[in-house]
Order: structure tokens, then sequence, then C-alpha cells
């Protein structure tokens, strides 16, 4: 049961987020630091489930993902011949698959996927309107960025205004307020310091266009983005826009062409 996990916190905290009465709501720098909060405990809750890897599994899942990719696409070819080694690497992802705790992973998504809800993001523009603008950079993001929230990687959270912004950096979390942005990377889990990567994109005519695995692509975490409207192009290799091993990556295109 996957209800019965010790995802209270995660519960308590989406509650505090989203209340039921509108008026104890938070807003603006308050909402961003409770955001960055829920998104750092998702990452906390997915990376118990490779708690009891050895260092090797863990690198091996996220370095041998599209080199698997590869050997099953060959062995499923019409008359298809693979190497032993890509032999030997599909049953080592097999017997990975079969080490990760499926139910949380799940509960996770579940929770990570409230950013999607459409009564959230509906008003999650106005109750940003107010931020205080930052003069730091952020790296990664040059543009119109408005500001940041949170200290270590997979509490990172980046509100982008209605200017145009290239993305070429990893968050846990991005809003945009709006604005034709140009995403050269966009809800991507690829390590283990950020296993939460979430786009919502409230506005905007937005490219999106990865030649490495994106966007939208999780190895061992959950991948999430919410494209709410605007004419948007998305571009990718094999491996993105939904693309996930061990993992949970969805694209939403709300509107739109």
């Amino acid at each position: 049961d996957t209800e019965a996990l010790p995802l209270a916190a995660l519960d308590a905290l989406w509650s505090e987020l989203q209340p039921a009465d509108a008026a104890t709501q938070p807003v603006n720098e308050d909402l961003l630091a409770r955001l960055s909060a829920y998104v750092a405990l998702c990452h906390a809750e997915l990376a118990q489930l490779t708690a009891g890897w050895s260092e090797e599994e863990r690198l091996r899942l996220r370095r041998d993902f599209p080199a698997w990719c590869e050997a099953l696409y060959r062995e499923h070819f019409p008359q298809g011949e693979i190497t032993s080694a890509q032999s030997d690497l599909i049953d080592h992802y097999k017997a990975l698959a079969g080490k990760v705790d499926r139910a949380r992973l799940l509960a996770v998504a579940a929770r990570v996927a409230r950013l999607a809800d459409p009564n959230f993001l509906a008003g999650l523009g106005k109750r940003l309107a107010r931020c205080e603008r930052t003069r730091a950079k952020a790296e990664g993001f040059s543009g119109d960025v408005i500001a940041t929230a949170g200290t270590s990687a997979e509490a990172r959270v980046v509100l982008l205004g209605t200017g145009k912004t290239t993305i070429r950096g990893p968050a846990a979390l991005v809003i945009d307020l709006g604005g034709d942005d140009d995403w050269e990377r966009a809800a991507v889990v690829d390590d283990a310091q950020t296993l939460v990567s979430v786009v919502l994109e409230l506005n905007g005519n937005d490219s999106y266009s990865m030649t490495t695995p994106g966007p939208v692509y999780a190895v061992g975490g959950v991948a999430l983005l919410v494209d709410a409207r605007g004419r948007d192009q998305y571009t990718s290799g094999r491996l993105g826009q939904g693309a996930s091993a061990l993992g949970v990556a969805a694209l939403l295109d709300l509107a739109g062409d």
C-alpha cells in the first residue's frame, strides 16, 4: 500500500502549499521557499530507492542507460543480433529493476504530480507576481530571472519572468511566468544530485531542444514538464519527451500548437 509509506511530511507540506482556504495560501518568497522544501523532500524519498545499492550499481544505472536502450533495440530488431556484452547489460538492468522499491517510486511520483494540478497552476502566477527581483545570477540561466530559492541542487527553485530566457542549467523546479524561452535543458534527471526535475511553463512560445538526453528524461528519479499554453516546439534524440529508466517522466502540453 503506497499510502502506508512514510510520506506524511510531504503531505503536510503540500497542505501548507495549497490550503483549502485561499486566504492562507503562501505567496511570493514564502511560496518559493516552501516549494524548495517540497522538492527537496521528494528528492530525499527518491534517494531511498538505491539506498542499498553499491556505488558501481548507482554509476551504471545512469551511465549505461543509453547503451541499454541500444542493446534492447537491437535485440528486438528483425533478425537482430547483439553482442555478449550487450546481452550482459540487458541482464544487469533486469537485475537492477528487481531491486527498485516501485511502491515508493510511484508514491513520490504522485506527489510530484501535484505540481501539475490545474487548481494549483491556475493561481500560481498571481501568487508569485510580487516576488522581489534578485540581483544574483543563476548559473545556467541567462535572461529574465526574477528569484531563486534553495541552497543545494536538490532544493534549487528558479522563477523566470515574462522576458526571454535561455535555460542550460539544472534545477529541481523552474517556474516561468511567460516569455518565449529557449530550453536547452528541461526536466532532466541524469545524476544523483537532483532526483526531481520539474518545469512549470505558464505562458509563451517556447523551444525545447536537446542534443543530450531530454527534454523530460529521468533515470532513477522523476521528471515533469507542464507547458500550460503557447506555440511550442520539442526536439530531442532517442531519449527524450518522456524517456525514463527505473523512474517516471511525463510531458504535459496543455494548450496551443
